[in-house]
């Protein structure tokens, strides 16, 4: 395995956790007609492997979880009785952490391993015995794996009430407590509010969170205003300004409907920009912040059908 790789999995907590509310997500999107087709494909591969997992040489194959009711009946209720294995297991979307069968071969993939490496595990002084927001989380990934890293305190928020319901249950499992986490339903774009969140806090993520917004300038203002030690920022890079010298913003039309693009509460589909390096540069300048490091990686992601899946993705780490 690449060392790069290794060094991430070395600060992770148990990845039966995250397979888990991984496998939540996909439940909660497997309905959205508008999914990625490439996300399914990912998710019946698990399925592929669950079941490779445990089968005799002499069953059937087995490639979705549809085909588990076509199996001769004494293959299922040996997959039930022994393995806990069945189809109406591995979808359901409420089935306990104690109860879920994990995969032993589930990894985490390419993209995030990547962008967990450069913004948290390059950065653990931002992180240990800090406060830490993670704005727009998906599911609690990088709120998870700060508290891992022995982040003071981690908040996470999302607009949106079913992504959050999910990284708040990981961050719970992981600890008990919850004297160390907060998991906040809040809209980025509300800019009071965006900048109480920030007002205790050392050190903010922007995980794919401002490329999937519209005033940027209203977030990072609100955000800068308690003056953070560090800003940390993951973004796509698209080609047509990446590399210019002035602060620009590209715009797109995305829908509104999938759980990891840009949010609306009526429209399915909404305008959304993306500041190329030297707009952060720039305005965050203006408020004090100089680029510590500038990260520019070629990555698929897991939904590679996706537009984006065109553009560089660039870690931007900011200090003041």
């Amino acid at each position: 395995m690449n060392t790069d790789y290794q060094q991430v999995l070395d600060h992770m907590f148990d990845l039966r956790l995250y397979e888990y509310v991984s496998r939540k997500a996909y439940l909660a999107e497997r309905s959205n007609p508008n999914r990625d087709p490439a996300y399914d494909l990912r998710n019946l591969e698990a399925w592929r492997r669950s079941y490779e997992n445990i089968r005799d040489a002499s069953w059937p194959a087995c490639d979705t979880p549809e085909d588990f009711a076509s199996l001769p009946l004494h293959i299922q209720q040996e997959c039930v009785n022994q393995h806990h294995f069945s189809a109406a297991a591995w979808l359901d979307p409420n089935i306990p952490f104690d109860q879920f069968q994990s995969d032993p071969t589930w990894q985490l993939d390419e993209f995030d391993l990547v962008r967990l490496k450069l913004a948290i595990v390059d950065n653990l002084d931002a992180i240990r015995n800090r406060a830490v927001i993670d704005f727009g989380t998906h599911i609690g990934l990088f709120g998870t794996v700060c508290l891992h890293n022995d982040a003071e305190h981690v908040i996470v928020t999302n607009v949106k009430d079913d992504c959050l319901t999910i990284a708040d249950e990981m961050l719970s499992i992981y600890n008990p407590l919850r004297h160390r986490f907060q998991s906040v339903l809040s809209d980025i774009n509300c800019l009071d509010e965006t900048q109480e969140l920030c007002h205790d806090r050392d050190t903010v993520i922007l995980a794919a969170i401002m490329n999937i917004v519209t005033d940027h300038h209203g977030i990072m203002r609100a955000i800068t205003a308690s003056r953070p030690s560090t800003i940390i920022i993951q973004n796509w890079n698209p080609p047509v300004i990446a590399n210019s010298t002035a602060p620009l913003v590209y715009w797109w039309l995305e829908d509104t409907t999938v759980a990891w693009k840009g949010y609306h509460k009526t429209d399915p589909e909404t305008h959304v920009g993306c500041p190329n390096k030297a707009w952060f540069d720039t305005v965050l300048a203006d408020w004090g912040y100089r680029l510590k490091k500038h990260t520019v990686s070629q990555l698929n992601t897991q939904w590679s059908a996706d537009s984006q899946n065109q553009f560089e993705f660039l870690t931007l780490v900011y200090e003041r």
